[in-house]
């Protein structure tokens, strides 16, 4: 589409009301900011950029027509306020819509970065890595060449090669900027800035109204996102999104355990792509309820020449780039409290963990993991063994006192008065009184037989049953006696 044609469309297509806005770097997500301290719940702004075809997907409920050129192919997006501006994918020319468009004189100019912000736009050249800037906004300071550009409500910032941060404009100073402090990335929120050090360590200056220039500490970031008065962060260990700031509209309820490859925030909300499934929108903040019924995945990263220091190239093959040699590269992740298993590759993450070797190789992860699963059986199967034991030993005990009891309870006749002595035990207990009545009193007629150590007596029981009774002659030599008297009690126990 020819350059007039393309500014006769964007202007017919300019917002009759207010969408969102979102200070954020140049990614394939891009918020909008309203402008209004009370916003409608639920109203939200997001353009991305669709994962291979590279065309842009405009979400949520206050665009009112203003849209990006379709079957356009887009580098990257910038969110700024009532309007977002993105590069050609081959060109790199900038496109904006909304309420700021290109300046005839910058429509043929290659971009590598854009920076949109509440009603301006700055974006640094190609080929000589000066800034152009246009809206409302103070021209950037003269003869510096910048690798990125941030912009905020009323400044804008630039990221020197040499890992500066240099802001003009508006930004406020209710915290300072850090002094001799270089930063691997810049990010900017409606009035202040996010700077994330090569260790991933974070600082914030600008305006700090409600708490959002101040990160919790503890943690370190990849990727930064500013609303209105709260900010967001990729976390560097994990991917998951962590918010500070003012929590009026629950723009500080990030999804918990869902990691994200990039965030954009509006003025009371955020949103950003998921990592882990599909590349989907989520979107959190001002009762906005997204995603609806997605149609589309959203690009992870920009497809970019080469990945550069501390980046691993995504999945190619499920995510190939319009031209081949291109690559999709994410900022490699930290070890935050645990150790390095295995470093960040060309195409492969860091990989972390718990009390790894100290060479931090992920075969030597692996002979850890399986020595600790081999003493953990061996140590379950030394306590089944032992419980097995005590089992078996309370079971035989429990048994032996079993055995106790029932012999116990077993009742011995105490006299002869059984109405079946058939069933009855054969050894009877008798007093000396019954004893005399069954012998006569020991009659001589009652005597079978007498012995060395006394007689034996007939006995006759009330039944009628004859038993025999032996009476023992108290010896001297008690203790044969007693021998003697078992050894007949024996024997006549024989006796039917």
């Amino acid at each position: 589409m020819p350059p007039f044609a393309t500014a006769a469309v964007l202007a017919a297509c300019l917002l009759a009301s207010l969408p969102a806005e979102g200070f954020n770097p140049m990614g394939t997500i891009a918020a909008t900011w309203s402008g209004q301290d009370n916003p409608v719940p639920g109203a939200f702004s997001v353009c991305a950029i669709q994962a291979t075809a590279l065309y842009v997907e405009c979400l949520g409920t206050s665009h009112n027509n203003s849209l990006p050129p379709k079957e356009k192919e887009f580098l990257a997006l910038s969110g700024g306020g009532l309007f977002t501006c993105g590069l050609d994918y081959g060109s790199h020319f900038l496109v904006c819509w909304g309420i700021i468009t290109v300046p005839d004189t910058f429509q043929q100019v290659s971009y590598t970065s854009v920076a949109s912000g509440g009603d301006h736009v700055c974006a640094l050249r190609g080929d000589n890595s000066n800034v152009d800037c246009w809206g409302n906004i103070d021209q950037p300071p003269p003869k510096l060449a910048f690798a990125s550009l941030i912009s905020g409500k009323g400044f804008s910032c630039g990221l020197t090669r040499e890992g500066s941060a240099i802001c003009w404009g508006g930004l406020r100073q209710d915290v300072a900027q850090p002094v001799n402090q270089t930063f691997r990335a810049i990010f900017a929120g409606s009035s202040n800035v996010c700077g994330v050090t090569s260790l991933g360590d974070l600082g914030c200056w600008g305006g700090d109204d409600h708490g959002q220039s101040r990160p919790p500490v503890g943690f370190k970031f990849l990727a930064i996102a500013g609303g209105l008065y709260h900010t967001c962060g990729i976390r560097a260990d994990d991917r998951r999104v962590l918010c500070w700031g003012n929590n009026e509209h629950k723009q500080l309820s990030a999804p918990l355990d869902v990691p994200f490859s990039a965030i954009a925030a509006g003025d009371f909300y955020t949103c950003g792509v998921r990592l882990d499934r599909a590349m989907q929108v989520l979107c959190w903040g001002n009762s906005v309820v997204y995603p609806h019924e997605a149609s589309f995945n959203v690009s992870p990263a920009p497809c970019v020449s080469a990945c550069g220091r501390d980046e691993y190239q995504f999945d190619q093959l499920s995510l190939p780039c319009p031209v081949l040699r291109d690559k999709v590269c994410l900022a490699c992740s930290q070890c935050l409290h645990m150790q390095e298993i295995s470093a960040c590759g060309a195409s492969a993450d860091r990989m972390c963990g718990f009390g790894t070797s100290t060479t931090g190789s992920a075969r030597s992860y692996q002979r850890q993991l399986r020595r600790r699963l081999a003493l953990v059986l061996i140590l379950v199967a030394v306590i089944l063994a032992l419980g097995f034991a005590v089992i078996c030993a309370y079971l035989c005990l429990r048994r032996k006192e079993d055995d106790r009891q029932d012999a116990g309870k077993k009742e011995i006749p105490a006299t002869r008065n059984e109405n079946d002595f058939s069933a009855a035990p054969r050894v009877v207990a008798m007093s000396p009184l019954e004893l005399e009545v069954a012998t006569g009193y020991y009659s001589d007629e009652m005597v079978l037989g007498k012995g060395a150590f006394g007689a034996v007596y007939k006995g006759v029981l009330e039944n009628g049953q004859a038993v025999a009774i032996k009476r023992a002659i108290i010896s001297n030599n008690r203790y044969f006696a007693v021998f003697i008297f078992l050894r007949e009690f024996l024997y006549l126990r024989l006796v039917n």
